[in-house]
């Protein structure tokens, strides 16, 4: 769906250009904002490279499996007695998928 509004509104922009003698500039402004993106995916590259090396070096050492532990009593939903999971259960689940981590990559 978002594919048919970015065409449309591309085609509309073409259309205004041409209709308003500003076909070149129109040129010129596509031409600025591609350089601009293709800096901006580079940055993010770069930004999204550093963070997935910090989150495999934190997965490898344990540490994101103890800040899920850590923060397990604030995920749950709090409500009139329902819990989303008794604490018992997610634990278990909890456990049983780590041995099966465990397993897998001994």
């Amino acid at each position: 769906m978002m594919n048919y509004i970015w065409a449309v509104i591309l085609l509309a922009s073409v259309v205004y250009a041409c209709f308003s003698g500003n076909l070149a500039s129109l040129g010129d402004t596509l031409t600025e904002s591609s350089a601009e993106a293709v800096e901006f995916v580079i940055g993010m590259c770069g930004i999204m490279a550093m963070w997935s090396g910090l989150m495999e070096i934190a997965e490898r050492t344990g540490l994101i499996n103890k800040l899920s532990l850590a923060l397990l009593p604030f995920t749950q939903a709090e409500g009139s007695g329902d819990s989303f999971l008794n604490n018992n259960e997610l634990h278990g689940k909890y456990l049983r998928c780590r041995q099966q981590l465990d397993d897998f990559c001994a």
